[in-house]
């Protein structure tokens, strides 16, 4: 396993902590927030690792940093549609 490299990692979405606006604007922020983490986390558990190669892993992880949490994952955009 190679060591984490430093600024690689990406973070997509809004800052919940830099939210403004009524208390129900920024805990929306918040939910949000949680609720895209908690579907990336679920992405990541669901992985197969131990019988995936690396490469598909690592496209698995770069699909996981793509996907909207909104979405159910039948919906989710495929690499394919993202650059056509």
């Amino acid at each position: 396993m190679r060591p984490a490299r430093p600024g690689r990692s990406r973070r997509t979405g809004a800052f919940p902590n830099a939210a403004t606006g009524s208390e129900a604007e920024i805990a929306v922020a918040f939910d949000e927030a949680y609720r895209m983490l908690r579907r990336r986390i679920e992405l990541l558990l669901a992985i197969p690792i131990g019988s995936i190669d690396r490469l598909a892993l690592e496209e698995s992880l770069r699909e996981i940093g793509r996907s909207d949490p909104a979405l159910p994952p039948s919906r989710q955009p495929s690499e394919r549609e993202e650059t056509a």
